[in-house]
């Protein structure tokens, strides 16, 4: 407690020498002036009142404003030369204070030289010109009130008593004095009156400063942090998806193995369930970075709700099998069936939406998906369960992070932060998010997004018929990897074995790719970021200072998934960024893109997106061939 006093106090000292400080220099850079204009009044006055009052009353006043001149300019020129610090202020505010008073008795000559031989008349002009001085040194002054005070005492006092003592008996005279002490005490009181409004002023700007200098410091701190936290998710990020990249590409490898069977199967499975819960577990938090930072990236586009249903449901088909779910789709007014949105993150957020109705469900339970037309611009994905429900005092918390609602009885895994996200990016895609629910009835989870116009629907059928159109047959495809841990090499070579028109080559060392690279022809380059000597991004810069090997398509391979990392990536020019543990179905859709060759149903990689006709309507999956999780690709 001491020590907060002491920092208040001393914050109280500096904000006090500070505005002193102020103030004392406010008043001294006037003195010029001071200066300039009594010289101009003294060069005036003395002409036009020269047959008023005898030689010796105007050359006694002539010589006494002579001398404030002079004397102002020496203690100005002194001051400026002198630069005061803080621990000099009270010898300067000293020397002002002295110099005003002097200077207020230089004007009060004339006037009480004057008084005892002057008429009325001559009185009330010289009463007026001193009160014209005053007023004149109590607005340049009033920064230094105690200076201020003592010009107007000197100038109007000695005149008062001068008139007083000359005139024994009450008469004009005395009232003349009376008018110049009541002068006096106005002219001190609005002095003063100025000098606190002054102070109040420079004390509201300090407050100002500080409460800046606070907000700054505070906004560093937080950035510090920010930057800290970011570099801490990044790393560990990395670190936990270099081991997960190998555990579940293999493991992946083993599942496709139709001659895997019994319990080696069911092991293999095991070890993809707890991988990609780790996954997801990951994913989750960056994803919720990302979006509280304000980095998170969409892409809008028209995105077909049948497709993308048909896609989310055989991802969550195995966890219903488990616990014997029907998943069906509901028939719905759909006017339209398009909504302009993230696809991505859209498929996101009907995964986490699917997977809640599925885990907080009862077994031998449904779940039923329904698209419906709200309003004429908007339309409506439903998600609907026959689960435990939810009650009232929980539904306030429903959304808000890391909140796990689980009913008693009832184990969940997780992190509760995946309604948070669904919400956050429905949100971002111009949405809505909202729930129906009852205890023991099951709940209605809806997502409202912008339908897409005609033009944008449009716009996506054109483009699934070009990726139609990309399956014609084509020559072999020359590939280079370059990574240098070898069990990357090997799981991307053990992939794109199922692509027999790809030639894949792959290398540990930077150096050597490039080589490769130069010399002969490629279609495609598989790059690493994180290596020694050379990184992915010294290759990719090599590659695009060079004419022949600018355009050539480089796909970045990298562990490093933070948002930053990957706009990062964007921004230096891969065609695609590709976060480790890979995503092998999207990996795969990359690959078929960019080296188009005609596939067969049976090389379709279990978890693959479906082609145009799948889409279409025309054909689709059978509920074995995915895997038992959703898979993303950044």
């Amino acid at each position: 407690m001491s020590n907060g006093v002491d920092l208040r106090a001393a914050a109280g000292v500096r904000r006090e020498q500070e505005i002193e400080s102020k103030l004392l220099y406010a008043a001294y850079s006037r003195l010029p002036l001071n200066m300039w204009l009594t010289l101009i009044c003294t060069l005036l006055f003395v002409p036009l009142l020269w047959r008023f009052f005898s030689i010796e009353v105007m050359l006694g006043a002539l010589i006494a404003l002579l001398l404030n001149v002079a004397f102002s300019w020496w203690h100005a020129t002194r001051f400026q030369h002198a630069a005061p610090q803080t621990h000099a202020l009270a010898h300067w505010q000293d020397r002002f204070l002295f110099h005003h008073l002097l200077a207020g008795v230089s004007w009060a000559v004339g006037p009480a030289l004057a008084a005892p031989q002057a008429s009325p008349t001559l009185l009330a002009l010289s009463v007026g010109i001193l009160f014209s001085v005053c007023a004149v040194a109590v607005n340049s002054a009033s920064e230094q009130r105690g200076a201020a005070q003592a010009f107007v005492v000197g100038a109007l006092a000695l005149p008062a008593v001068v008139i007083v003592a000359n005139s024994p008996a009450f008469g004009i005279e005395w009232i003349v004095a009376l008018v110049l002490l009541a002068g006096m005490v106005s002219m001190i009181a609005v002095c003063r009156a100025t000098h606190r409004t002054l102070r109040k002023l420079l004390e509201t700007e300090w407050q100002l400063r500080e409460a800046v200098a606070e907000t700054a410091a505070a906004r560093d701190l937080a950035e510090r942090n920010n930057l800290a936290k970011s570099q801490f998710l990044s790393r560990m990020s990395h670190e936990l998806r270099t081991p997960l990249h190998s555990i579940l590409g293999f493991a992946s490898l083993l599942e496709a193995d139709r001659s895997l069977a019994g319990e080696r199967r069911d092991d293999v499975r095991e070890i993809l369930r707890s991988g990609r819960h780790l996954l997801v577990l990951i994913n989750e938090l960056l994803d919720i970075s990302a979006i509280e930072s304000g980095h998170m990236q969409l892409k809008a586009e028209a995105v077909s709700l049948t497709t993308l249903i048909n896609d989310c449901r055989p991802m969550v088909q195995p966890l219903a099998d488990e616990k014997h779910i029907t998943l069906r789709m509901e028939p719905g007014a759909r006017v339209s069936e398009y909504a302009f949105a993230d696809s991505l993150r859209l498929r996101e957020a009907l995964l986490n939406l699917l997977s809640n109705a599925i885990k907080y469900n009862h077994d031998h339970g449904t779940v039923s998906i329904s698209v419906k037309q709200a309003g004429d611009t908007r339309i409506r994905i439903v998600v609907t369960d026959t689960g435990i429900g939810i009650s009232a005092g929980d539904m306030a918390r429903l959304f808000q992070p890391y909140s796990r609602l689980p009913p008693p009885g009832v184990s969940t895994h997780g992190t509760g932060i995946g309604l948070t996200i669904t919400h956050r990016l429905v949100e971002l895609m111009g949405g809505s998010v909202g729930v129906d629910s009852k205890p023991g009835a099951g709940s209605s989870f809806w997502m409202e997004l912008p339908a897409a116009g005609a033009g944008e629907r449009e716009q996506a059928l054109e483009t699934l018929m070009v990726h139609a159109a990309t399956g014609a047959a084509a020559a072999k495809r020359r590939v280079l990897y370059i990574d240098d841990r070898i069990e990357n090499l090997q799981l991307v070579e053990r992939i794109l074995r199922r692509r027999p028109h790809v030639d894949l080559t792959i290398v540990e060392s930077a150096v050597r790719g490039l080589d490769i690279a130069r010399g002969q022809h490629l279609d495609l380059l598989l790059l690493d970021i994180n290596m020694p000597v050379m990184d992915g991004y010294d290759v990719l810069a090599a590659l695009k200072a060079e004419a022949r090997l600018r355009e050539l398509p480089v796909i970045a391979l990298s562990a490093d998934a933070m948002p930053h990392d990957i706009e990062r990536g964007r921004a230096a020019g891969f065609t695609e960024y590709l976060t480790k543990p890979l995503d092998i179905a999207g990996f795969l859709e990359v690959i078929d893109r960019d080296l188009p060759a005609p596939l067969a149903p049976a090389q379709r990689w279990p978890g693959q997106s479906l082609s145009a006709e799948a889409r279409s309507g025309q054909a689709a999956p059978a509920a074995d061939e995915w895997p038992g999780e959703s898979r993303r690709l950044h």
